[in-house]
């Protein structure tokens, strides 16, 4: 009898242990291949999530806290080089948003401030100039600057 509590207890006690743990979860394309990889608290998504291609080449990779996206989040181009590094915080756009041609240059880069653009963003060509020019607060346009064609509008 003894021994029957003493296993029923150990049962539970590694039951409860392994309840309070974050689960991982892996999600896969209808061709079996991987597509998500995440860790789930309280059944909101939690902590690294990598998102991969059906090629099995990482498409992204986000951090969440409580279910919202937060922190650094980071995609690439299927062919592995960086595309964009976007900052979150409690799950909208906050900071810097960068989107890079294959090349490495940049391509985009945009200012945003609770999910709404809110300050500076430009376009660059793939030769490495600066082609366009918008300011932005709170999603709103205040100037436009066009370097290609040298107008400016304020």
């Amino acid at each position: 009898m003894k021994k029957q509590y003493y296993l029923f207890f150990t049962i539970l006690a590694f039951y409860y242990s392994c309840k309070n743990e974050n689960p991982s979860v892996t999600t896969f394309y209808p061709d079996g291949s991987k597509r998500e990889v995440y860790k789930t608290k309280k059944d909101k998504i939690e902590g690294e999530y990598l998102q991969y291609y059906n090629t099995g080449e990482l498409m992204t990779k986000k951090n969440f806290v409580n279910g919202k996206e937060d922190g650094k989040a980071v995609t690439y181009y299927e062919t592995g080089e960086l595309k964009e590094v976007q900052f979150y915080l409690n799950g909208k756009v906050n900071g810097n948003d960068t989107v890079f041609y294959k090349s490495g240059k940049k391509r985009y880069t945009s200012q945003y401030s609770d999910n709404l653009k809110n300050g500076v963003f430009q376009r660059w060509s793939e030769s490495d100039s600066l082609e366009f020019e918008t300011i932005y607060k709170m999603d709103s346009i205040v100037s436009i600057t066009d370097f290609v064609k040298k107008v400016s509008t304020q």
